[in-house]
């Protein structure tokens, strides 16, 4: 229900909606993930691995960009580096994949 929420109001972004259409849109997005699953369990994780690896390939293309396209001289990496900061713990960073990832 959250993450159905959270593309409810992603869609709002591009769909003028107000709050009780977003909720309404939610429950659609349940509703239709639901009936996938009753119709067929491999229905119901095809469409799931279809969302995942689209969320996957979207994620690796914003690195790219990023990457691809940012001037290393500027920004948080450089301004870290120039101080002599020390990097965070992999934990933190594993901690920080959580909310991208959710």
């Amino acid at each position: 229900a959250t993450i159905a929420m959270a593309c409810a109001e992603f869609i709002g972004y591009f769909v003028p909606l107000e709050d009780r259409s977003q909720r309404f849109v939610a429950m659609g997005i349940i509703v239709v993930l639901c009936a996938i699953n009753v119709v067929s369990t491999r229905w119901g994780a095809a469409a799931q691995n279809l969302s995942t690896g689209t969320k996957f390939v979207m994620l690796l293309a914003l690195v790219g960009l990023v990457f691809g396209y940012a001037d290393g001289g500027d920004g948080a990496f450089a301004l870290a580096a120039a101080e002599g900061a020390v990097a965070p713990a992999f934990s933190a960073w594993l901690l920080a994949l959580v909310a991208v990832l959710w």
